[in-house]
């Protein structure tokens, strides 16, 4: 069953079988929603990378969180693949600055413009990785720097790829502007040399591109296929008012969807709170605004941090 004003997106990512695709939206409208749809969906192995607040300065959580489940399959690396990736999530004999990312901050992707098809190669020089050097709080070039961070990206590839030879496999990134910077690089670098093979990276992000986060929360990666999940129109906001176990009517129902603003969650937590407040109580010319429920405070007030002080 497909989400409510959310057919197109959702016959989208259920239709991602091989290469990557990005979901940006403001909190509420759905990402992680049609991320669980795919995970769901998918006939294959599904490995997840999600972002936390908490996390998002600790180099390689999000790379310990996709490979947890698959510890034992790393057997199959070569020795020396298979030590650089135990070591940068501290299973291994290698140290950290072994893998080139230790001192990787949030602002240090190490992204560069490349494509999705762009190995990203083509014009190095003999110790270039082609992975970029980042400004200042980003991935230090030194000795043995570069070799070791394409020994990472190439030992996460070769993991990925050697799983999806026995069984597809859907990589489901949620929260990526949470996600560690260490991490996203070594995704985006094994998500641009996908080739036919049954290897999928489905990724969401809020889209907060301005807003102090990494340059945009989807800046890493440029160049892939992107959706953005805008309001729901009239028709689907009403829909869903609908499908709600308590339906809205009558000016508690017009208050709702202006209130919401065809934000999908705002539409279902706000119903909530209106049969919380009982039909007389939401009809009446006193309740301009209904009271946002414990949900929507925890979605929506992480962004107010972002705001002046005043505001």
């Amino acid at each position: 069953m497909t989400m409510v004003g959310r057919e197109s997106e959702s016959a989208a990512v259920l239709g991602l079988t091989s290469g990557v695709l990005i979901l940006t939206g403001e909190p509420g409208a759905g990402k992680s929603t049609l991320l669980g749809l795919a995970a769901d969906r998918h006939r294959g192995r599904v490995l997840r990378m999600t972002g936390s607040e908490s996390e998002a300065n600790l180099t390689f959580a999000g790379l310990h969180q996709l490979l947890r489940p698959v510890l034992g399959e790393t057997a199959g690396l070569s020795a020396r693949q298979r030590s650089a990736l135990l070591g940068a999530i501290g299973l291994g004999d290698a140290e950290p600055h072994d893998t080139g990312l230790a001192e990787a901050g949030p602002h240090g992707t190490g992204f560069g413009d490349a494509g999705p098809h762009d190995t990203g190669l083509g014009d190095a020089e003999p110790h270039d990785t082609g992975l970029r050097q980042t400004e200042s709080g980003g991935v230090e070039s030194g000795h043995g720097g570069p070799p070791d961070r394409l020994l990472l990206g190439v030992a996460l590839l070769n993991l990925l790829s050697d799983l999806a030879r026995r069984s597809p496999v859907l990589v489901v990134a949620d929260d990526v502007q949470w996600i560690d910077a260490g991490s996203l690089e070594l995704l985006a670098f094994a998500a641009r040399r996908i080739g036919d093979e049954p290897l999928a990276v489905l990724a969401a992000a809020r889209d907060t591109a301005g807003e102090g986060t990494r340059g945009g929360a989807t800046a890493p990666f440029s160049g892939f296929p992107l959706r953005t999940l805008g309001p729901l129109d009239a028709t689907a906001a009403g829909l869903l008012l609908d499908r709600q176990p308590h339906p809205p009517t009558g000016r508690g129902r017009l208050r709702i969807l202006d209130q919401a603003a065809g934000n999908p969650l705002a539409l279902v937590e706000l119903a909530r709170a209106n049969g919380a407040c009982g039909a007389g109580s939401a009809d009446s010319a006193e309740a301009e605004l209904l009271p946002p429920t414990d949900r929507l405070m925890r979605v929506f007030a992480a962004d107010l941090e972002a705001l002046p002080e005043a505001t």
